[in-house]
């Protein structure tokens, strides 16, 4: 269920925001006196898969091959006309939107200016011998895309780009014999940091984990507060 977000607004300027990272469908009212805003949006990022592989001789044991998951893309469009008191459908999650303005989607999709997600790291081949846990994809970036996550086996995870999270890097298992869920020591996907905003988003699961969360934040006015880097963090 959707709710109604009511933001406080300061009434000599009309300089504020609001944040949105809680998954799901959220409604807002722009407040009075506010007519543009600017918009940041970060898909979260997806999780690893938890495939399993039996290992020869290991006497019902385990070793795990599961693949990473990919970062989230980030998208951001400034100085959107609004109108005071008007209700806006907002979305946080795989797909995190403002209502048809903004939208970054999955890892790669949406709506605006910004980076996509890195790629998650691939599980070993079947006949490869081993298993293990492949990293996870960073998220995207303001002016870059996130880094691939290390394949399984390989020493292959990249950086990012334009304030992109790094590929998480893999571990590779190959003699491990131990329970079904163990977790791995393998990396998840870098997330990114969003100035005036708690926490970190968009990185995508090593093997195994999901990924970090989506977000959404509004700035305002539109005109005067700008992405990647004007008067964004709180207070500016």
């Amino acid at each position: 269920m959707s709710r109604l977000i009511f933001s406080a607004v300061n009434p000599v300027n009309f300089r504020g925001h609001v944040n949105f990272v809680t998954e799901g469908s959220h409604q807002w009212a722009v407040p009075p006196g506010v007519t543009s805003v600017s918009v940041v949006c970060v898909a979260k990022g997806e999780g690893g898969s938890m495939s399993n592989i039996a290992i020869t001789n290991c006497s019902g044991g385990f070793n795990t091959n599961r693949s990473g998951g990919g970062g989230g893309a980030l998208r951001y469009v400034n100085d959107i006309a609004v109108t005071p008191g008007q209700v806006i459908s907002i979305q946080v999650g795989s797909t995190s939107s403002f209502g048809s303005s903004v939208s970054a989607v999955g890892r790669t999709g949406g709506t605006g200016t910004g980076g996509n997600g890195g790629e998650g790291g691939d599980k070993a081949p079947s006949d490869a011998g081993y298993g293990g846990a492949a990293g996870g994809g960073g998220a995207g970036g303001f002016t870059g895309n996130g880094g691939d996550g290390g394949d399984i086996g390989q020493d292959n995870a990249t950086s990012g780009t334009g304030g992109g999270g790094n590929g998480g890097q893999s571990v590779a298992e190959p003699s491990a014999c131990r329970p079904s869920g163990t977790p791995s020591l393998a990396s998840n996907g870098g997330s990114i940091v969003i100035p005036g905003v708690t926490g970190a988003f968009g990185g995508g699961g090593r093997g195994g984990v999901v990924g970090a969360g989506g977000v959404v934040r509004v700035l305002w006015p539109g005109d005067d507060r700008q992405y990647p880097d004007t008067k964004v963090d709180n207070g500016e």
